[in-house]
């Protein structure tokens, strides 16, 4: 039985089918061993001599006729190494146009022109998908609040009204109830402020982080050190909501795969634009590597114009996640402030429920400040 036929754009099509170089130099090269044969072998030949001459003279013209050849098809190549470079997740980069050959230099420019308008079509749809994936969000934490938060929190006061009468025996085991629902209230208010972080909407980015940071802490016991700037100003609210969520999916990949002891998540804001970066001390990351939530926040990333990176730590063992989203995609808002590191430790240090609304929120060992 005949195997499967390959795919039109698979690698194993593209080495079998000859370039367009080779398939023009092949008829060229045909037409001149067809003219040399002719001059050694036809009746005007006078022998040996005019063979030897003609075949030396086809190699002559065919040696030129190569170099000619691959000066007139670089502009292609070069295109074809450019274009292979270019990534759907990394806004912004073309190719480069003002090639001599005036047909290379129109295929250029509309090569470019199509990549502006994919992009500008990718970034709508990535957007469109981000906040849906956010307004699915915000109704699943609703309905957790609404719903099992709130009968979590009646069966609570019941409990503690039937312990009052109860028997010593009856007492105990209804405060085994009562601790056991206490760990699945912490629980769910754990995940409504994952799902709906309101430290970000109500105190900004840089308190947000730092919120963050505790919480990581103090479910995992990985140390998370926390460096902003002295203001964080605020800024677009699907930039700030992206920089969080990078954060976010980067601290949680830190938790479940690297087996760190500590991690940094550094915030700037400057007027290039904005850079998050997440390092940690684990194991990590294998070349090429590239799992479901990198490609998350990548595709979080190209929404707002950003783009992302993970690699290794080049000053240690880790990871290193860099967002990095241009000025022009992420100027600050007027009048407004992302708060700072001090901000955010007072906000914490005696009404914590009011970052996370009852997340478990154990002091952060010491941030730094940047001055």
């Amino acid at each position: 039985m005949r195997g499967a036929e390959p795919a039109p754009g698979d690698a194993s099509s593209r080495r079998r089918t000859p370039s367009l170089f080779r398939r023009v130099f092949a008829i060229v090269a045909a037409v001149l061993l067809i003219d040399a044969a002719v001059f050694a072998f036809g009746p005007e030949s006078r022998g040996v001599g005019d063979a030897l001459s003609s075949l030396a003279g086809f190699v002559l013209v065919l040696v030129v006729v190569y170099w000619l050849m691959r000066r007139a098809f670089a502009p292609l190549r070069t295109l074809a190494q450019e274009t292979a470079q270019i990534s759907s997740l990394v806004p912004g980069k073309r190719v480069t146009e003002g090639a001599a050959v005036r047909e290379v230099a129109a295929l250029q420019t509309a090569f470019n022109a199509m990549l502006e308008r994919l992009e500008e079509a990718q970034r709508a749809s990535a957007r469109a998908q981000l906040d849906a994936q956010e307004e699915e969000r915000r109704r699943v934490a609703r309905e957790l609040h609404d719903e099992i938060g709130q009968g979590l929190t009646t069966a609570l006061l019941l409990l503690r009204h039937e312990r009052e009468g109860a028997d010593p025996q009856v007492r105990d085991r209804l405060d085994e109830a009562r601790a056991v629902l206490k760990d699945t209230l912490h629980g769910v208010r754990r995940i409504l402020a994952e799902l709906r972080p309101e430290s970000l909407e109500e105190l900004g980015l840089g308190s947000a982080l730092m919120n963050l940071a505790r919480r990581v802490t103090a479910a995992s016991g990985i140390e998370v050190r926390v460096d902003l700037p002295p203001t964080v100003p605020r800024l677009p609210r699907d930039v700030e909501l992206v920089v969080f969520r990078t954060a976010q999916e980067a601290l949680t990949n830190v938790l479940k795969h690297s087996e760190a002891r500590s991690a940094t998540v550094t915030l700037d804001v400057d007027d290039s634009g904005v850079r998050l970066q997440v390092d940690d001390d684990g194991r990590g990351i294998a070349p090429g590597a590239s799992g479901r939530g990198t490609v998350g926040m990548a595709e979080r990333a190209f929404a707002i114009g950003g783009w992302l990176t993970v690699s290794a730590r080049p000053d240690g063992p880790g990871t290193r996640v860099v967002l990095t989203v241009p000025r022009e995609r992420a100027k600050p808002v007027d009048g407004g402030d992302g708060g700072s590191c001090s901000e955010a430790d007072s906000a914490s240090g005696t009404d914590s429920a009011a970052l996370a609304r009852g997340a478990n929120s154990q002091p952060l060992r010491p941030a730094e400040v940047r001055s």
